[in-house]
């Protein structure tokens, strides 16, 4: 009975099935499915889950090199551009299909109809000089009665034709008998059918306005053909999109009653996706790749913000193209954002040091300091710890574990051009001054809202005179002076001081100075300045909105939280320490005399040392700056070995003191092109975890079906002699480039410990092997095993020759 169920099973699949003509085209038939549609290859591929997966396969199929390679008796090969095959699987293989197109069409049709075909050109010497493609629907295998096997084909004009065994380039899928591959669309018919379905409905509910249908009620009664007409009115008045929100008038007495079914309540988007979902397993494609991140798991709130080449950023406000600074594993590097979505909703976990704070998911990796297993010495008596970087889970992490964080740039890195002129450290100055105490308006000219007896006013009025040219306004056609206009005074109480020049004020506008104390930013083109111009900036701000304590330790102070971020990650890029932003309500009054009640917010630079380099010009501050006690971590002591570059200053390490749990909220998520990671909040994270689904695409969908193409040409294409000579095998190194760097660490590793050589890897890569390349190594001095423990004597007498 069992075996007699196979059977019919079979048979339901089997194409042998009665075609039946649909225009100029041959169909095999089908049933209909649960959901009332009835699907097939063609049908399935305008749905777009389907299509978008079909896509995906053949595409990647065709992107891939095709080589054909010439095997030696040492296990080394070689591509073998002259053998004629080459040009032709590579290349060419017809007068009329590019490589690229021909594997395409082979891909989808695998993709869709389980089989691919192509018709083979054989010389008179039975050498293949050409390949012609085939359509899966029109191609049938069938045995003959002494049980060989025929393809009968019908051609672009119908005609009929049977070719032998060898004849035919058949690429089969996955199938019962080993011969021919079933259609993944038609065993997945139903899930398919579904989907079709699911996209009908929404298409109809849109078309009818986006609302649900209802009834109109008429106090009499209506013969039938005045309510064709009615229905046939109503529908052509109110029923589309562009017409649901028009005014409906009744006549007669007529009510209309709204039904109360929507979309939501038929869980109809959910249906969709989760459809979308099982589709992308049908075919095995990451859902990523088709656009459905609904599972990408490594992810950041909104409000955590990415060190870009501008300043720092929400990543919810990041776009693709921009470029964040990113870690390469021993410097900071800019790098471009290739993807940022926002990836559904999740449970974020709050990760705080002293200086640090960092808000994810529990999937999303952090750059963490962790322990390796113990290595013997050479003497084998002793063992030693090794701590080395790697990305961790954040979900992982706990109390005590030690994370890597950005603490600042080259001090080679940056320009001196802001985008009217070539700056200056006074003009920088002055620019920090004025975002923190001045407004700027084209009407007033600029004010300086600071105490005239403030003891650094008489060196910024000099600065102010000084700066008092280079800005020409010649292409509007005016000429002016720029800052030469400004004429300094004194308003009410000694309280202002400012000057008249609309020119000034329209060079600040343009280099993003104006608005007032709650709206003004750090403008993008400071980040980009040298360190000195820079510095230069942060010591305007500390005259304008900071203070320094009697111990040396610079605040700086603002009711703009954006702006004090700004300046805090401008601190981290010259190399100054900063601790986390707080958060106070205080009661003071402002230099016009008002009187300000609200939260204000703060952030500590706490050492001296450093601090010194950002310097004041109001001498009390300054004193306080130099008489200021060095900088302690109080205690706090970190693993010696491994870790982060220690000749570099530009990442640090910090303890974890605390984590807690949040509530679900939206997340974002980066990718970042080539290196995959970037500073979230002053701590060097992964990107997410698309590049790992991309390497599992490669691994565990593209693999099976590249293993089935070159199996088929090395067998179908080449003789036995040829075989044992020559193959055809994919280079898959384009797509799993992104992880170029892991592999190169992987290879290090393996050769540095010696259970790897030289050759063996070049051969893993593709390369040719080299000479000397066979030799295993020790780790410390790199000396062939075989020489490991020669050239010394300890006091016992000769060490072991093999002693590792």
């Amino acid at each position: 009975m069992v075996l007699n169920l196979i059977k019919r099973i079979f048979r339901s699949f089997h194409p042998s099935q009665i075609p039946t003509e649909r225009g100029d085209r041959i169909w095999v038939a089908w049933g209909e499915t649960s959901s009332g549609e009835i699907v097939s290859e063609e049908a399935a591929l305008r749905y777009s889950a389907v299509f978008s997966c079909i896509r995906v396969l053949a595409e990647s199929i065709a992107q891939l090199p095709l080589k054909v390679y010439e095997r030696f008796g040492d296990d080394s090969r070689q591509v073998a551009k002259d053998f004629y095959l080459y040009p032709l699987l590579s290349l060419q293989p017809n007068a009329y299909t590019t490589a690229f197109h021909f594997w395409e069409f082979m891909g989808m049709s695998m993709a869709a109809w389980g089989n691919a075909y192509a018709l083979i050109d054989r010389s008179y010497d039975g050498r293949v000089f050409a390949l012609r493609q085939l359509r899966p629907d029109r191609v049938f295998i069938r045995k003959t009665s002494a049980g060989k096997i025929v393809y009968d084909v019908t051609d672009d004009q119908g005609r009929p034709g049977t070719y032998l065994f060898d004849e035919i380039l058949h690429i089969p899928g996955m199938g019962f008998d080993g011969i021919q591959g079933y259609s993944p669309i038609r065993l997945a018919a139903e899930t398919i059918g579904l989907g079709i379905s699911a996209t009908k409905y929404a298409g109809g509910f849109f078309k009818n306005g986006a609302t649900p249908g209802g009834v109109l009620e008429h106090p009499g009664k209506l013969s039938e053909d005045s309510a064709k007409r009615l229905r046939k009115n109503w529908s052509d008045i109110y029923g589309r999109v562009d017409n649901a929100h028009k005014t409906a008038i009744l006549e007669e007495g007529m009510k209309f009653h709204a039904m109360s079914i929507n979309p939501e309540d038929a869980q109809l988007i959910e249906t969709r996706k989760m459809n979308r979902t099982e589709i992308c397993g049908i075919f095995r494609i990451p859902p990523h790749m088709i656009g459905d991140l609904d599972k990408a798991t490594f992810c950041l709130p909104a409000d955590v913000e990415v060190l870009s080449e501008t300043g720092p950023k929400s990543i919810a406000n990041i776009k693709a193209g921009e470029k964040v600074w990113s870690w390469d594993g021993n410097t900071m590097v800019l790098a471009k954002v290739k993807k940022s979505v926002c990836s559904g909703v999740d449970e974020i976990l709050t990760i705080r040091t002293t200086t640090r704070t960092l808000r994810a998911n529990k999937a999303h990796r952090v750059l963490a300091l962790r322990k390796t297993k113990a290595l013997k010495t050479r003497c084998g008596c002793c063992q030693r710890v090794r701590w080395m970087c790697e990305y961790v889970p954040a979900g992982e992490l706990k109390v005590g574990d030690t994370i890597v964080t950005f603490n600042s740039l080259l001090p080679s890195y940056g320009g001196e051009q802001c985008p009217t002129r070539k700056v200056s450290e006074g003009l920088m100055e002055f620019c920090g001054l004025l975002l923190g105490d001045g407004p700027v308006s084209r009407r007033a000219g600029v004010t300086l809202a600071k105490a005239g007896k403030a003891i650094y006013m008489d060196y910024c009025r000099n600065v102010m005179r000084e700066e008092s040219r280079s800005f020409d306004k010649s292409e509007n056609g005016r000429t002016g002076a720029g800052l030469a206009a400004f004429a300094v005074y004194l308003e009410g109480v000694d309280r202002q001081t400012g000057g008249p020049s609309l020119m000034t004020a329209e060079e600040l506008e343009k280099l993003g100075f104006s608005g007032d104390a709650r709206t003004k930013k750090v403008p993008g083109w400071v980040f980009g300045l040298a360190s000195t111009y820079r510095l230069a900036f942060l010591r305007g701000c500390l005259d304008s909105c900071g203070s320094v304590d009697k111990r040396g330790r610079i605040s700086y102070y603002s009711v703009n939280r954006e702006r004090l971020s700004q300046i805090r990650h401008l601190c981290m890029t010259v190399g100054v320490p900063v601790t986390n932003l707080c958060e106070r309500r205080i009661t003071t009054h402002l230099p016009n005399d008002s009187r300000f009640d609200g939260m204000i917010y703060e952030f500590t630079c706490p050492d001296p040392g450093a601090n010194k380099r950002i310097r004041s010009h109001d001498e009390k501050y300054r004193c306080r700056v130099n008489e200021g006690q060095l900088f302690s971590r109080k205690g706090r002591k970190y693993p010696r070995y491994g870790g982060v570059n220690r000749g570099s200053t530009e990442c640090g390490l910090a303890r974890i003191s605390e984590i807690s749990i949040d509530l679900p909220e939206p997340v974002y998520d980066l990718e970042v092109a080539e290196l995959h990671t970037f500073v979230a909040n002053g701590v060097i994270v992964h990107n997410s975890n698309i590049e790992h689904q991309g390497i599992e695409f490669v691994k565990f969908t593209l693999s099976p079906w590249l293993k089935r193409i070159e199996q088929s040409l090395n067998v179908r294409l080449m003789s036995e002699k040829e075989q044992k000579r020559y193959f055809a095998e994919f280079k898959v190194d384009g797509l799993m480039r992104g992880d170029v760097k892991s592999r190169n660490e992987a290879h290090s590793l393996a050769i540095r410990n010696g259970w790897k050589s030289i050759n063996e890897v070049r051969k893993e890569e593709n390369l040719p092997p080299i000479v000397g390349g066979d030799r295993h190594f020790l780790q410390m001095q790199m000396v062939p095993v075989e020489s490991g423990g020669q050239g010394g004597e300890s006091s016992s007498g000769k060490r072991n020759q093999n002693n590792v």
